[in-house]
């Protein structure tokens, strides 16, 4: 399930998004380990 909404411009403020997972007893740290993975 993905969702995007237009909010406002930007203006001065950095850029960033949030993802969202839910779900029960979810691998929380093997998740933050391969997306830090990605920045290599």
């Amino acid at each position: 399930l993905y969702s995007a909404d237009w909010d406002r411009p930007w203006g001065d403020e950095k850029p960033h998004s949030t993802m969202v997972f839910i779900g029960i007893q979810l691998p929380e740290e093997e998740i933050r380990a391969a997306f830090a993975g990605l920045r290599k």
